[in-house]
C-alpha cells in the first residue's frame, strides 16, 4: 500500500533558498500552501503543506513543514510509485547532496569567496572558492 512517510534528512529552515536551489537543478519547482500530488487514497492528499515541492514529471510531489522547534524543513513523500526516486535519487540522496553543496556554496559567498565545482573521475565532487578582489 501507497502512503506519505517523512523523510529522514536535516534540512535547515535558516537555509530554504539552498534548498530550493538544489531542487531547481533538477527541474522541481515550489509553491506554498499547497497539497501534494500522491496516491488517491493517502490521507496525506488532503495535507495543506507550508510548501510544496512540485515534480516535473507526472509523479508525486514532496510536502514540506516548517519545524519551529528544531528549526528544520520536514519532508514528506510517497516514494511507491519511484516518480521522486527517479530524479531526486533513492531516499533522496541526490538532493540531499545538492543541498549540501548549495549550503557550502552559500558559506563561500557569504564569506566573499566565488565558487566552482570540479566532478572527479570517482564521481567525488569538489568545492573551489577563489577570493573577491
Amino acid at each position: 500500500m501507497s502512503h506519505t512517510v517523512k523523510i529522514q534528512a536535516k534540512f535547515k529552515t535558516e537555509q530554504l533558498e539552498a534548498f530550493k536551489r538544489a531542487l531547481s537543478v533538477f527541474g522541481w519547482t515550489t509553491k506554498e500552501k499547497s497539497q501534494i500530488r500522491t496516491y488517491p487514497g493517502d490521507s496525506a492528499r488532503s495535507t495543506v503543506y507550508d510548501l510544496i515541492a512540485v515534480n516535473p514529471n507526472s509523479g508525486y510531489d514532496l510536502g514540506l513543514v516548517f519545524n519551529d522547534k528544531t528549526g528544520e524543513l520536514e519532508v514528506m513523500g510517497d516514494f511507491y510509485d519511484g516518480s521522486i526516486s527517479k530524479t531526486l535519487g533513492s531516499g533522496i540522496d541526490n538532493l540531499k547532496q545538492e543541498y549540501s553543496l548549495a549550503v557550502i556554496e552559500d558559506k563561500f559567498a557569504f564569506d566573499g569567496y566565488v565558487t566552482s565545482r570540479e566532478v572527479e573521475q570517482d564521481g567525488a565532487i569538489s568545492i573551489y572558492g577563489e577570493k573577491n578582489a
